[in-house]
């Protein structure tokens, strides 16, 4: 089964929002990514 392009797209945004918690120590979720994530 070939992942699809959204679900690439969601895990390139869950990583990226992951590394800038790292570098930044800000935890809160932004609000594009909660909703990329929950399909809207």
């Amino acid at each position: 089964m070939a992942p699809s392009t959204e679900n690439i797209a969601k895990v390139r945004a869950t990583l990226d929002w992951i590394e800038q918690a790292v570098d930044t120590g800000k935890v809160d979720m932004d609000d594009a990514l909660a909703q990329l994530l929950k399909g809207e």
